[in-house]
This record gives structure tokens, sequence and C-alpha cells, in this order.
């Protein structure tokens, strides 16, 4: 996508805000020049706050995005991150960047492994649980003034990125009665679920297709194929939720395949076990009959054109 007029897209579609963000991901990342303000200036015409900033790394320095997402139409309501760099289109002739959205709205947890063995450390958010914890037992039971610095200041950055503005907790304070820090806590510890809710790979689907299909409509892409849906499931490490994998072998009583995928079927490894679980998502939803008929209608009229 080297150009996109997202106001059209957004009017003649009737997008929303997940899918808004994917369409402005993708035009960031193949744009690769200030990708981080691209990303960001796209999302602040809809009113969707993206907090850039920096981790700190040896002697390196990388961005990443954090946003608060609320998209009913998705079921979606938690903090996301984005990773643009690791996510690139690095020349002209690179395709695979289609192919990857592993660093596409996923959790905090998700890159504790990736920062770890990139030596980076994450000031902005820190472990997250942890402070929320350490507030409940220090600042109502101890002294708020025991509250680290650090723990103030993570609690300020997540506070603006849901509520659009910081709390502005002080490092020192001896007049917050125990009510008020007790209504703190309990928008810390709101702010601790909407940080641990991961995305389900089913929800990735339907998003993607969404996303793909008005790409595919308007012109700027052609990855509107199944077999392409399947790899980037598989490239993504998107993960179908326990219930839905259940019912998929429940309504289509996939004995047989339930004994023989079960040891894998949440923690899966392989292609061929990913590409037979996505076929028996498809067969429940429809999913690849849909992008067929996307295909057949945009033909019939080129035909008539």
């Amino acid at each position: 996508m080297e150009s996109i007029n997202l106001d059209d897209l957004v009017r003649k579609y009737n997008l929303s805000p997940m899918e808004i963000i994917m369409l402005s991901f993708d035009y960031a990342r193949v744009k690769k020049e200030n990708c981080y303000g691209t990303f960001e200036s796209l999302l602040k015409n809809y009113n969707i706050k993206c907090f850039n900033y920096i981790l700190f790394g040896n002697r390196v320095k990388h961005t990443r995005s954090a946003i608060y997402i609320k998209d009913d139409k998705y079921n979606v309501n938690g903090i996301y991150f984005f990773d643009l760099i690791w996510s690139l289109k690095y020349d002209k002739d690179d395709e695979a960047y289609k192919y990857v959205y592993n660093y596409f709205a996923k959790t905090k947890d998700y890159y504790k492994l990736y920062d770890t063995n990139a030596a980076l450390e994450d000031y902005f958010i820190g472990d997250f649980a942890a402070i929320a914890d350490n507030f409940y037992d220090v600042a109502l039971y101890d002294d708020y003034n025991d509250i680290s610095e650090l723990d103030i200041d993570v609690i300020n950055n997540i506070s603006e990125v849901v509520d659009g503005k910081s709390l502005n907790l002080p490092y020192r304070s001896d007049d917050f009665s125990f009510e008020e820090l007790y209504k703190i806590y309990e928008k810390i510890n709101n702010y601790d679920l909407l940080l641990s809710k991961p995305i389900p790979g089913e929800t990735f689907l339907e998003l993607i297709f969404n996303v793909n299909r008005v790409k595919f409509l308007e012109g700027y892409d052609n990855d509107l194929d199944y077999e392409y849906f399947k790899y980037v499931f598989y490239n993504s490490d998107w993960k179908f939720s326990e219930k839905s994998i259940y019912n998929q072998f429940r309504n289509q009583n996939y004995e047989t395949e339930k004994e023989k995928f079960h040891a894998n079927i949440y923690n899966i490894e392989n292609f061929d076990t990913i590409f037979k679980t996505i076929d028996f998502y498809s067969e429940n939803t429809n999913l690849e009959g849909r992008i067929n008929e996307v295909k057949r209608k945009e033909k019939c009229k080129l035909k008539i054109i």
C-alpha cells in the first residue's frame, strides 16, 4: 500500500477502530520514513490515541506504540502494543512483510520474550501486575510515600493511554484518604485487566478478511486468498480461543480429528495442524466462501464494465 485515502475508506465502508488501525499500520510500515509519526497522525484524525514511547537497550533505543482500543464490532476492549520497526517492508522487493502481523495489537506479556532476547527494557509499562499488587499492599495498608517514583510514572503513563489524561499521581503526598487511594487502586486494577486481554485468532481472521476485502475492492492489494490467510495466521502467532476451537469440533462432530489433534490444539506449532484448524473454523463461518464471493462479484463487475 504505497498510498491511501483513509477518509474515503472510512466513509465508504464505515470502518471500525480496529480496521482503521490495521490500514494505518500497513500504510506506515510500507512508507518507512517516520513510520511511527505517520501511524500516530493517521489515527489522530479518528480520535484514536496512539502513544509512541521509547524502550532502552544496550546502547540502543527502540520505539513502540501503545493504543487503548474499544471496538464493539470485534468485541475488543484493551490496551495493545504495536511494533512498526519489527514489521517494516524492508525494500521494494520485500513481499514477506504482508504475511506477518506478529507485532500488531499484542499484549505486554507477548513482548516480554522478544524484549528479553533483544535486551530491551520497557519502563513505560514495567511489570504492571506487580505494580498494581504493590500499590494495594503499600499505598492502602502502609504508606503511599513508599511507592517508587518509577511505579508512579508507569501508572500515570497507562492512565493517559486509557483515559486520555494522566492521573497525575504525585511522587509524595500525605493528603490521600483511604477511600481515595482505594478508588485509585480500582482504576489501576482495571488498567491491569485491560493490559492482559489477548485478541483471539478468530477475531484477527475476521479483521484481516474485512481489511483485505477493502484493499482488494479498492485496488490497493490482491491478497484476498484463502491460502494467504492461513500463512498470515501461522506467521503472526495468532491463537484461537479455547471456546472457538471446542465449538469447531463440537459443531462439526470431528471425533476422530478431535482425538488426533487434542494434544496440539491449544499450542499449535506446525503448518498442518494450523491449516486444518483454520479449515474447521472456515467450515463453521464460511470464511473461504466469503472470500470467493467477494472475488466472484468483483470479477462480474469488471466483465460488465
